[in-house]
């Protein structure tokens, strides 16, 4: 019986693997009008296992200030 054994490549391709959780996708949201207030947020908070929300753009600073609370977001930004 012949047996065939194959030498692996020790360098291994990060997109083989599960994404741990350190590599998580980082985003910011642009605008915080309707669309994002009810569905783009929203969302996104339930993705949170592989990303996390890191910032929040608008000019409006009082909408900042509330929706980085509600989501826990650190910096955020006007337009400016």
């Amino acid at each position: 019986m012949v047996s065939a054994t194959t030498k692996q490549n020790s360098t291994k391709n990060p997109h083989d693997t599960p994404q741990s959780s350190s590599k998580r996708v980082r985003y910011g949201v642009v605008g915080l009008g309707y669309i994002a207030q009810v569905a783009v947020l929203p969302a996104f908070r339930h993705a949170q296992e592989n990303s996390e929300l890191v910032a929040l753009i608008s000019d409006d600073e009082t909408k900042r200030a509330k929706l980085a609370k509600k989501y826990n977001v650190c910096k955020t930004y006007g337009y400016e």
